[in-house]
């Protein structure tokens, strides 16, 4: 009993109901809605409250649009439907743009970067050598001045 509330609380009818779920996940529903009469009882009610929400938030057209729709129907049909009626429309042909696909941008990207982060290593290097030089000098440096004291 409890692993069906906690599947009734999961989301999952919601998403049967709005028609979000894969085929595999809609027969799954289908299957414990009919096994289970608490899922089929919790899917005819998210299923009247989402119609009763359709219904609240629809919003009624205007009855001059009804009529223009209508209108712009039958003016279209009436062309549709004669064969020899001249076509004065002119025709103008889709350019086509040709796009950089993204590959060849992230490509020249990272070679860039590659070579950015190369010469940054290599003055590192060089910097961490000129380091080690200067610290054994001092420790020879040091030595020398350690026997005086």
């Amino acid at each position: 009993m409890e692993d069906i509330k906690q599947y009734i609380e999961s989301g999952i009818l919601e998403l049967y109901v709005l028609d979000h779920l894969t085929s595999q996940e809609k027969r799954e529903v289908e299957r414990y809605a009919a096994i289970y009469p608490e899922i089929k009882q919790e899917l005819n009610e998210i299923s009247q409250t989402m119609d009763l929400f359709a219904d609240y938030n629809a919003i009624e057209p205007r009855e001059s649009l009804r009529e223009t729709v209508i209108n712009q129907l039958i003016s279209n049909s009436s062309v549709k439907n004669n064969p020899f009626a001249e076509d004065n429309s002119k025709i103008i042909p889709l350019k086509t743009v040709t796009q950089t696909p993204f590959y060849k941008y992230a490509f020249a990207a990272s070679v860039a970067l590659l070579l950015v982060s190369s010469i940054a290593l290599i003055n590192t290097y060089t910097q961490l050598n000129s380091i080690k030089q200067q610290l054994v000098s001092l420790q020879v440096q040091n030595k020398d001045l350690k026997p005086e004291f």
